[in-house]
């Protein structure tokens, strides 16, 4: 620990607050210059992964640092970092990936400053997600994998979902029962979420897939690429590139 704020010996799980009611606050400035995988909220606590530090877990209501856990050692990659960070249903542990291609469980409410080993890959792990009643998990790697777990064992229920290019984006269904994964190399996959196996040829795309969303009724699939600014060098998110499918026979 190298910040100063106390330690909670323990904090019960999270209290939903009444829909459409949000506190604001500002939290402290840190040395990090952006934020790698985003932030997630459960309510009561905040969770921040940024680049290059620590993954952080603070009050809502104040904005209180509560307690931190360093990053793993990534020599190989320029750095340590944590790429992205999300809580468990019951807001007990905060769940961490990151360069060194674990998945993490940190027990952070109980105090703890390390965490327990989900699922390995063999480069970094992008992004996971949990499915919408809590029992697997899907992760997404440089490797060019993505793995369907267990959640909590992190026991593989397939054989690795093989892709044609490094992993960056996985996401559940709203039923659970379908998988969606793209790459960086301009394609979108569809698998069954329970077996593993892919329910449609890769849907392609220009350049690389940072967008992949269901409809709430998981009827239909729409992915969007980067595309490029002419003349710029630089890229940008945009429709260019987009694709919006069935996901189920009529």
């Amino acid at each position: 620990m190298t910040d100063s704020s106390p330690l909670l010996p323990r904090i019960s799980p999270p209290e939903f607050g009444a829909a459409g009611t949000a506190n604001r606050c500002r939290l402290p400035r840190t040395r990090e210059c952006g934020v790698a995988g985003g932030v997630r909220s459960c309510s009561r606590f905040l969770a921040t992964a940024t680049d290059g530090s620590f993954a952080r877990v603070w009050e809502t209501a104040g904005g209180r640092l509560l307690n931190s856990i360093p990053p793993p050692a990534t020599p190989n990659l320029g750095g340590p970092y944590v790429c992205d960070a999300a809580f468990t249903p019951d807001g007990q542990c905060l769940l961490l990936c990151g360069g060194d291609g674990i998945v993490r469980s940190w027990p952070w409410a109980g105090g703890a400053t390390n965490a327990d080993v989900l699922i390995k890959h063999q480069a970094a792990v992008i992004r996971f997600c949990l499915s919408p009643d809590g029992t697997r998990m899907a992760t997404g790697s440089l490797d060019r994998t993505a793995v369907l777990a267990d959640f909590p064992s992190g026991r593989p229920l397939c054989p690795p979902l093989q892709h044609d290019a490094e992993v960056i984006r996985v996401v559940f269904s709203p039923d659970g029962r379908l998988l969606a994964t793209a790459t960086y190399g301009g394609s979108a996959h569809l698998w069954d979420a329970f077996t593993g196996r892919e329910l449609t040829p890769p849907m392609r795309h220009g350049s690389a897939v940072m967008v992949v969303a269901f409809s709430p009724d998981g009827q239909r699939l729409a992915t969007a690429s980067w595309t490029q600014l002419r003349g710029s060098g630089k890229s940008r998110p945009g429709c260019r590139w987009a694709i919006c499918c069935r996901t189920r026979a009529a």
